[in-house]
């Protein structure tokens, strides 16, 4: 019996060491982490050693999420822009006078505007935005079917 098309292509793409789960005709699912092919059987070093599951049998293939640096850097960006959005709508002052025929300004109002530390506050963000979501990946990690 010949593995489907569709698996053969995603073993054949799949990195050693990606963390799978997988599902056999008839039997239980394994976890562990991609070894490789060797012909028709799928390698997975699991808590027990190395696991030979002949391609054939398996189901369901399901891979890990990206690692935690990935959802790690995600929320520090959206946590530092979020921070700098926010510091900026609670920060902003801004003020305009009427410009006098000896103003340098005339005819234009003499308007001036100032800023939080938005430097700080970026800062601030990333770091909470960013411990955040590696927590958040860490505590619930996710599984996508790859397979079927």
């Amino acid at each position: 019996m010949v593995p489907s098309v569709a698996l053969t292509r995603l073993l054949t793409r799949m990195h050693p060491g990606t963390a799978v789960r997988v599902a056999t005709a008839g039997g239980p699912r394994v976890s562990g982490r991609f070894a490789g092919m060797l012909g028709d059987t799928v390698l997975l070093h699991t808590a027990s050693g190395l696991d030979r599951l002949p391609a054939t049998r398996i189901d369901s293939v399901w891979t890990r999420d990206p690692s935690l640096a990935v959802h790690t850097l995600r929320g520090a960006g959206v946590g530092a822009l979020l921070a700098t959005i926010v510091t900026v709508a609670r920060s902003f002052r801004g003020s305009c006078h009427q410009s006098t025929l000896a103003s340098p300004t005339f005819p234009f109002p003499n308007c001036s505007a100032t800023l939080g530390n938005l430097g700080r506050a970026a800062i601030t963000g990333a770091a909470l935005g960013g411990v955040g979501a590696g927590s958040v990946a860490i505590m619930f990690p996710k599984w996508p079917l790859r397979f079927p």
